[in-house]
């Protein structure tokens, strides 16, 4: 299935409103969007289906749908209580994980961390068949070979600096980024082979999902609006949250956006 022609719009069409339907039987809103891909780059637009009147909103994404470190500890803890649910991401479980970061932190800044255990989520649940998130998983831009989630994970191509071979990094003639990229791929590397289960995945897997999470969290403030129209981060009074929105985090990037984002907390959620 490549990322281009009909058949792969229609597939992944599908896939998209199932994950619609998913985020609406949670209680959210996105049966007025599509998703559109266009066939010559493979690149995908969130596309509004209706009119929407000014100020409405087109996407409402429950907090139980949003992916952080409060789901993916919830999702690691499982995990680790029904070991055959799915093949295990780490070889001793979350909180052996959690202890190996501890114990070397002169490699794993602590800093990381959410990172990471959020990345661990991405994968057990790529790694799940029956996973609820197994829509969004399949949409998320995909690794390359030799990533073993390159069956899995059919979207586009994912372009990030951690995947760029050693050359397309050389070309970009930036010292600062390309030191920066060779001393994330050595923690990363040496988590891999420390804690995570090679049996199940490759390094090419984890390091997909640490950029796979990297590019799609959103820092939404509890108080104020987050890009678009809305301005840039949280307000002085705004408790930050890093989170990754399905559907939401499928929108384009514009330095004239006509959209913003605003993280509301209810009673019902």
């Amino acid at each position: 299935e490549g990322t281009g022609g009909g058949g792969c719009q229609s597939s992944m069409g599908i896939k998209f409103r199932r994950l619609a339907a998913q985020i609406e039987a949670l209680g959210g809103r996105a049966g007025g969007v599509g998703l559109e891909t266009h066939a010559e780059s493979g690149s995908r637009t969130l596309t509004a289906e209706k009119s929407f009147e000014p100020g409405e909103a087109l996407v409402r994404v429950p907090f139980l749908a949003a992916i952080n470190l409060r789901s993916a500890l919830r999702r690691l803890a499982g995990d680790q209580r029904d070991g055959s649910r799915a093949k295990p991401v780490t070889k001793g479980g979350l909180r052996a994980f959690l202890a190996f970061c501890k114990r070397n932190q002169g490699v794993v800044s602590p800093e990381a961390t959410i990172t990471l255990v959020v990345a661990l989520q991405i994968l057990s649940e790529a790694l799940d068949s029956e996973s609820s998130l197994a829509q969004y998983v399949k949409l998320l831009p995909a690794p390359r070979p030799p990533a073993r989630l390159a069956k899995t994970v059919r979207g586009p191509p994912m372009v990030h600096p951690l995947l760029f071979a050693a050359e397309a990094l050389e070309e970009t003639q930036n010292a600062t980024l390309c030191a920066a990229v060779a001393k994330e791929r050595h923690m990363l590397q040496f988590i891999y082979e420390g804690a995570l289960c090679a049996e199940s995945l490759t390094c090419e897997d984890f390091l997909w999902a640490v950029a796979i999470v990297r590019s799609r969290s959103l820092n939404l403030s509890l108080h104020g609006d987050v890009g678009g129209s809305g301005g840039g981060g949280a307000g002085s009074d705004g408790e930050e949250l890093q989170c990754m929105l399905p559907v939401i985090d499928m929108a384009d990037h514009s330095a004239e956006a006509n959209c913003s984002i605003r993280c509301v907390i209810s009673k019902e959620e």
